[in-house]
């Protein structure tokens, strides 16, 4: 951004810096430190999915009762075809922008039952695989369709509502999990308010305040410290000292108080 302010594609900034500013050894240096970064996260992600596929999906519904040499030889073809599928996708993607866009999309409709599941006694797991199957849908559709493609904010205002929607619906169509999970979970997590109609009668987890301010106050004022911390150390690197200090004194000052509060939580 500082020495290349006004590049087409900004994207390009970061190797013309290695280009030429580094020397060779450095630079080669580096570009190892790319690969194998890029392998690492790679990597990661193809044995991730494979696992799932393999051992929450074939091995526990198609096949449950093979070998493991069986396994194997699925978990292999399994990461070769989502390589494959991941090569695919990339074809559509202009960007590293568009691809975590998409990425964020496809996010967006799981996130309001991700949290209200630590709150409401009634999700269980039909909540959220419907909500990750219709916000997959739905990123598809809205991603496909000419009057929301390229939309973001638009595309965030159709994929949250249905995603919510359908997760909604799921959720009273199912029967909720037993009481006996539900005791379990409530007393190894002792949330902090909620809706838990008659749980917390039946736990042995000590009383737990009900009051939602000071988790939402530290919520926010921590927040607020992460974001003026980026902010602050951003303004410093691109040289508007006065307005980073600014972010940085208020990103002190919420960090403090965000430490303090913890011990209310002890």
């Amino acid at each position: 951004m500082v020495a290349y302010p006004d590049l087409a594609d900004p994207e390009a900034g970061y190797p013309k810096l290695m280009l030429e500013y580094m020397p060779a050894g450095l630079l080669g240096l580096m570009m190892a430190a790319f690969l194998a970064a890029f392998m690492s996260t790679i990597d990661t992600h193809l044995n991730w999915g494979a696992s799932y596929l393999v051992n929450d999906f074939y091995k526990r519904f198609l096949k449950p009762s093979a070998d493991d040499r069986h396994y194997v030889i699925v978990s292999r073809i399994s990461v070769v075809t989502i390589m494959i599928f991941a090569g695919v996708v990339s074809l559509f993607l202009d960007s590293i922008a568009g691809a975590w866009k998409f990425l964020i999309a496809l996010n967006a409709g799981i996130g309001l039952v991700q949290i209200l599941r630590w709150y409401w006694w009634r999700v269980n797991a039909w909540s959220e695989i419907s909500a990750m199957a219709a916000s997959a849908i739905t990123t598809t559709i809205v991603y496909i369709l000419p009057q929301t493609k390229g939309d973001f904010a638009m595309q965030m205002l159709i994929i949250v509502p249905t995603s919510t929607l359908a997760w909604l619906i799921a959720t009273w169509i199912t029967s909720p999990v037993s009481d006996k999970k539900l005791v379990a979970f409530y007393n190894r997590v002792q949330p902090n308010g909620g809706f838990w109609a008659h749980i917390p009668s039946l736990t042995n987890a000590h009383p737990v305040s009900q009051s939602h301010a000071p988790a939402l106050l530290h919520w926010m004022l921590g927040s607020i410290f992460v974001y003026s911390t980026l902010f602050g150390f951003g303004k410093l690197i691109l040289g508007f000292y006065n307005v980073g200090i600014i972010f940085l004194l208020i990103a002190l000052t919420t960090g403090s108080l965000v430490y303090q509060g913890l011990s209310s939580y002890d």
